[in-house]
């Protein structure tokens, strides 16, 4: 046991040092307990009600736990779920922050990456990134293939592990002290920029006025830098360090030349933070999914899209495939290649493979030749899906019309496919679930 006395300074706080950095503990004498485990790590708990327990400018409640690991790994625990991870310079004011399962879109790849750091991602992917849709008579706009979700305007049925906060922009005076202050009560911020300020999206291309939304989870005084993560230009998922004064830049002259930055979307400031709840599961909604994939029809899970698109409007499940043909057929030589609805199909193979993965481990799965046949079409259309992706990849750098007619054949094979295999997980639900 550290004698919590020796620690305390004057101002009633702990400094605990860890790989030459040090994390701040604030507390009493008869508040904090510190304890050395067997394998090396540090055990720190908040005894008492009324101290206020905090790490690197975030404060941690009664119920919640903080080991120190051996490897200079920070985990605060509530109960046996890790809810926060520190293992940077002790500068960073920074949350939980992990490597997403699926990349689609920024908002969407945010919150995985948030409840990833968590360890709260999986139920929540498994019980959506099933249902695939694309817009019909609008290819290659700016959105126009994705997975569907649950209702976006009703937090609880969207993602229950999630609160939401909108502010408006205008309300916000002094944004490097709001963003710090939201950070530091564990509020992460999904906010429009112009990105002609974030030298990190750009490939090489020339730089020009772009608006975009991007989440910010920390921040460092020291170093006068903010956290920000969005796909940059290498077209990798990452977080990145943006000084103060560009990340002001960026924030304001998104507003400020009609001409060049005016989009209508993401006005509003999106504030999010985990809460206590944990999502399990669903097997009934995993049922409605296959129906509406095999069916083509979205009709069974809620979502405000009901009201603003008129079905003929979108192709969903297997009608997806047939669409992405009709937009490859509209391609001439000179015609953008738009990868996006291809990584939507290969995605799709991903989630699935990792969703009867996980059934299997949690015991939804149980006869072990239904686990066989489901995992080997998986991986048959996750290779014909592969090899889908790579096919665009070889027309974006040889520009061959007979690559995109190779294209065009191969959705027909990994369409069929696409149907067993949701067939496969519809019958793993009828069989096995008990509450379908």
């Amino acid at each position: 046991m550290i004698n919590i006395l020796e620690n305390l300074d004057s101002n009633k706080n702990i400094t605990f040092n860890y790989n030459n950095e040090s994390i701040r503990i604030s507390g009493v004498e008869n508040g904090i307990c510190i304890s050395k485990k067997s394998d090396g790590s540090v055990y720190i708990k908040n005894e008492v009600d009324y101290i206020d327990l905090w790490i690197n400018g975030i404060k941690y409640e009664k119920d919640e736990k903080i080991i120190i690991n051996i490897d200079d790994r920070v985990e605060i625990k509530r109960g046996e779920e890790i809810i926060d991870s520190i293992n940077e310079d002790s500068n960073n004011i920074k949350l939980p922050w992990g490597e997403p399962m699926v990349k689609t879109y920024p908002y969407f790849t945010g919150i995985n990456s948030i409840l990833k750091g968590y360890d709260k991602d999986e139920a929540w992917i498994f019980n959506n990134y099933f249902l695939i849709w694309m817009l019909r008579f609008a290819h290659f706009s700016e959105y126009w293939a994705d997975f569907k979700f649950g209702n976006e305007e009703k937090q609880e049925n969207f993602c229950m592990q999630l609160d939401k906060e909108v502010i408006k922009r205008e309300e916000v005076i002094e944004p490097i002290l709001f963003i710090k202050k939201c950070i530091e009560s564990r509020r992460y911020i999904f906010i429009s920029l112009d990105m002609f300020y974030i030298p990190e999206w750009w490939s090489g291309e020339n730089k020009k006025h772009t608006k975009h939304q991007s989440f910010v989870s920390g921040y460092n005084d020291e170093k006068q830098v903010l956290f920000i993560s969005d796909f940059m230009g290498n077209g990798k998922y990452q977080t990145v360090q943006v000084g103060y004064e560009n990340f002001l830049k960026a924030y304001d002259d998104w507003k400020k030349d009609e001409n060049q930055c005016r989009v209508e979307y993401g006005n509003d400031i999106w504030l999010l933070s985990v809460n206590k709840k944990k999502e399990q599961i669903d097997i009934k909604r995993i049922f409605d999914w296959c129906v509406d994939s095999l069916e083509g029809t979205d009709t069974r899970i809620e979502n405000y899209l009901w009201w603003s698109q008129k079905s003929y409007e979108v192709a969903y499940g297997k009608n997806y495939f047939d669409e992405y043909k009709k937009a490859l057929k509209e391609m001439d030589d000179n015609s953008w290649f738009d990868g996006r609805p291809v990584h939507i199909i290969n995605e799709f193979g991903k989630v699935m493979y990792k969703r009867i993965e996980y059934m299997i481990e949690q015991g939804i799965i149980k006869n072990s030749r239904t686990k066989n046949k489901a995992l080997q079409s998986i991986a048959r259309y996750t290779e014909k899906s592969e090899k889908l992706q790579n096919m665009g990849l070889k027309y974006l750098m040889q520009r061959d019309a007979i690559m995109v007619e190779k294209m065009i054949n191969e959705l027909d094979v990994i369409k069929e496919d696409y149907k067993k295999v949701v067939k496969q997980v519809m019958q793993v639900c009828k069989k096995d679930a008990v509450n379908v």
